[in-house]
């Protein structure tokens, strides 16, 4: 008589079965997010500039424009870190760690364009980072 009252399936207490449909949402979520999809296109980088019908005065304002914005990232992250430190001095905690946010959000368009910049200046399309990285560190 005291079952009818009484829910004995824990498992529903807690919501397993929810938990576990988010976390395989967040899984698949992450999945699509990290994984680069395949090239649609192979080309080349000859081959892509006839494509997108671009000159070389085309490219070369792309990189004085991908420069400056890495540059420009660059800076503001430099910026944002120093305001950063300083809030964190005056105890702020939750602020502190919103600047860190922003912060790391503008090292990557920093890196971002930097890496775009890259390809421009190597005349290579898909390059990977470990290129981008060694690049960096044996000009």
């Amino acid at each position: 008589m005291a079952s009818q009252f009484v829910d004995f399936r824990v498992g529903q207490w807690l919501g397993f079965d929810d938990l576990k449909s988010n976390a395989k949402v967040t899984k698949n979520s992450l999945d699509r997010l990290i994984t680069v999809p395949k090239a649609t296109v192979i080309e080349s980088y000859e081959e892509a500039m006839v494509r997108f019908d671009l000159s070389q005065e085309d490219i070369d304002a792309r990189q004085k424009e991908f420069g400056k914005l890495s540059i420009f990232f660059l800076l503001l992250s430099l910026a944002l870190f120093s305001y950063g430190l300083f809030i964190a001095t005056k105890g702020d905690t939750l602020g502190f760690l919103m600047v860190v946010a922003l912060t790391l959000y503008t090292l990557t368009q920093a890196f971002r364009y930097h890496f775009w910049l890259f390809q421009l200046r190597h005349r290579k399309l898909g390059c990977t980072l470990r290129e981008w990285w060694n690049a960096r560190i044996n000009p």
